[in-house]
């Protein structure tokens, strides 16, 4: 709280030790750091703004949790996480069943697409619960919500506020509320979601959509060597055997070369779990019933719906 420039500003607050107190203390020790700064202003300059005021705030809190989650070198708990989410529930209910359910960052109708990969941690409850259990994160007494040395496991979501992201990302919210972790979904326009949250990594946890295209390079999405202030993804530890993939996946040429580096860069991933993959989109056209021969392929551009058009014929005959 500042008083003037020539007083230091001070934090009141109830402090537990929790994992929610110690990120409010990162925020308003923000504030404070922001008002030291500032100390040299004028008394009529000296209060910032409320847009410019939250900057150093939200700034300490997300430095602070993502030091938190940095430490987390466990990669069963990011699993855990991965094998609570029902991606068909949310596929049946939010999309209508018109998606397919994909674990992987590859689509489902790419040819480099691994089902081996897809299979390694399937959606599995108990086995998610007995994870966290493991990994020290117990449900507390009298509490549906899971603890770990007084920290509890509550999150913020940042998503778009249209449809369908908002309503996966609530989906997600239940799904992991049911295994004991809390998660407050945070639906913003899309332009902001992208530039004050995402290309920034100010974020806890983000649910985006993506359209990777039609061939399975993905190097500026999870390549560590990508500049971090754009659409890039990767962890800056341990991440040496998925930048191969990726490296030599760009630059063999012959497709068997190709297929198994993207292959294994999908199996990586699964076991890494730096992401929680929900769907791949379908698109959906209509033919008229005179035209035969036409292959219900899945497509991943809209362009795809003419791979086999040399088949497609209209009787003529009457």
């Amino acid at each position: 709280m500042p008083v003037t420039p020539h007083h230091h500003p001070y934090v009141l607050m109830n402090f537990t030790g929790k994992l929610r107190d110690a990120l409010t203390l990162a925020h308003e020790l923000g504030h404070g750091l922001h008002d030291r700064l500032a100390s040299r202003q004028h008394v009529f300059d000296y209060h910032p703004p409320l847009t410019l005021a939250e900057t150093a705030s939200v700034f300490g809190e997300a430095l602070t949790f993502d030091r938190i989650m940095s430490e987390e070198k466990d990669p069963k708990v990011r699993l855990a996480l991965v094998q609570a989410i029902d991606r068909q529930k949310i596929v049946n209910e939010v999309l209508s069943g018109r998606a397919d359910a994909d674990p992987n960052p590859i689509p489902t109708a790419d040819w480099a697409y691994s089902a081996a990969a897809a299979n390694l941690h399937p959606y599995d409850p108990v086995a998610a619960a007995k994870a966290l259990d493991t990994a020290g994160w117990t449900v507390g007494t009298g509490s549906k919500l899971r603890v770990n040395k007084n920290l509890s496991f509550k999150v913020t979501l940042v998503t778009a506020n249209s449809y369908p992201n908002q309503q996966i990302a609530e989906a997600v919210s239940r799904q992991l509320g049911d295994l004991g972790v809390e998660v407050d979904v945070k639906a913003l326009p899309a332009s902001q979601l992208l530039q004050d949250y995402v290309l920034t990594h100010k974020y806890q946890m983000a649910l985006i959509s993506i359209d990777v295209g039609p061939d399975p390079d993905q190097y500026s999405l999870w390549h560590s060597g990508v500049d971090p202030a754009s659409l890039n993804f990767a962890y800056s530890r341990g991440w040496g055997l998925i930048d191969q993939d990726l490296e030599a996946g760009r630059a063999a040429v012959d497709p068997p070369s190709r297929l198994a580096a993207y292959i294994d860069f999908q199996m990586l991933m699964a076991d890494t779990a730096p992401a929680i993959f929900i769907y791949a989109s379908r698109y959906q056209y209509a033919v008229s019933q005179r035209v035969h021969g036409v292959h219900t392929n899945k497509a991943i551009a809209p362009y795809d719906r003419f791979q086999y058009v040399t088949d497609w014929y209209v009787n003529t005959t009457g």
